[in-house]
């Protein structure tokens, strides 16, 4: 399974000179952060940001003897830069990304912004089925509502044994907020478990075929064209 996070950005730079600036902030023995390159393209790099992170820890024996040492571990943000939409992709997010963003503010000369991309869930799965000739049947569907009236948040999952996709018509002609959705999708001779938010975060379970993240990714470019 990977999670998987995309935001839109507006690089002030092309992809060649956002390349050239993380280069110089390489990771290696020594260093307590920096960038390492897996992959560049002319639209596209791909890469990993890693922080050292040491932690000391002191323990106590049953006699009372002191024991003190560090533990080190690395903290790796796997990221792909575009500058086609979306153009920032996270894959298996630690915890915070406040680090790793702020180098990409550094290296734009803080003149970026990094924002959740916004998915209309109903609009996105008529487009992926009919660009890709894919599949895809829906099982869960979380919606939310707010009742002005009597000033009350409404939000709730609808689960079924077979394919809610007329539901999910239905809660978008109702101008409900359609915020989450899990389904098969049956796509190239394979089948894939994904599970897909609003704010551009997902999970998606596969055999064998990371490839096809990038259908996932040309399907976003598309749905936000």
């Amino acid at each position: 399974m990977v999670r998987i996070k995309w935001y839109q950005a507006n690089w002030p730079y092309t992809m060649e000179v956002l390349k050239n600036k993380i280069s110089k902030d390489k990771f290696s023995t020594g260093s307590n952060s920096g960038f390492l390159i897996d992959k560049y393209r002319k639209n596209l790099i791909e890469g990993r940001y890693i922080e050292k992170i040491e932690i000391k820890r002191i323990t106590e024996s049953p006699i009372g003897e002191i024991s003190e040492f560090t533990e080190i571990y690395f903290q790796i943000v796997h990221f792909i830069l575009s500058d086609e939409y979306p153009q920032l992709e996270i894959h298996n997010s630690p915890r915070s990304l406040n680090q790793f963003l702020n180098k990409l503010q550094f290296f734009s000369d803080f003149k970026i912004s990094v924002e959740p991309i916004e998915i209309n869930l109903y609009k996105w799965t008529l487009q992926f089925e009919k660009n890709n000739l894919a599949k895809i049947s829906i099982n869960s569907i979380q919606i939310s509502n707010f009742d002005s009236e009597n000033q009350i948040h409404i939000k709730t999952t609808v689960n079924g044994n077979y394919d809610l996709k007329n539901r999910l018509k239905e809660y978008q002609r109702n101008k409900y907020s359609i915020d989450k959705i899990h389904s098969i999708i049956e796509i190239e001779n394979f089948k894939i478990s994904l599970n897909l938010q609003r704010n551009g975060s997902a999970q998606i379970i596969f055999n064998d075929k990371p490839e096809l993240i990038q259908v996932f990714r040309n399907s976003l470019a598309i749905h936000g064209a």
